[in-house]
């Protein structure tokens, strides 16, 4: 829901209809705040459940490589990218590793972009939240669904 990295901010879980912003928390990691916040309130980082989708107002933008690490590129190659898709789901990748960022996007081409390669400042909001499970075979089969990758 919220990297480990995110652990000492204040955050709550995301609903329906929430606006964000992509937020960069100052600890080495970027993730989503409320656009309604305002400026005499802490920043409250906006947890994500797998498999929530959300709007982006624009082309979805983010590094091929994240902002704390060198990783070379060919010559004139930036490294950003700004993908045709502004739609997304949030999903959960290397959570076999404790030492690597988790919370990332998967997009409609399915492509895979953590949280910590978005540009920052680009609003979303959150379309629709993962269904509930009803029984305990549903809860099963959604927990699998929770690991991408």
């Amino acid at each position: 829901m919220c990297d480990y990295s995110l652990q000492n901010v204040k955050s709550r879980k995301g609903q329906i209809e929430d606006k964000l912003v992509v937020t960069q928390f100052g600890m080495g990691t970027t993730g989503f705040r409320s656009r309604l916040e305002t400026p005499d309130e802490p920043i409250t980082a906006i947890c994500l459940l797998p498999q929530t989708e959300i709007a982006f107002d624009a082309p979805i933008e983010y590094t091929k490589h994240g902002s704390y690490l060198y990783v070379p590129c060919s010559l004139g190659d930036t490294g950003e990218v700004k993908s045709e898709h502004s739609v997304a789901v949030f999903c959960q990748i290397h959570k076999d590793d404790p030492h690597r960022h988790h919370d990332a996007i998967e997009l409609p081409d399915g492509t895979q972009v953590l949280l910590t390669h978005l540009k920052p400042g680009q609003t979303a909001t959150v379309l629709q939240l993962p269904a509930v499970p009803n029984c305990p075979e549903e809860a099963e089969a959604q927990a699998r669904l929770e690991y991408v990758g």
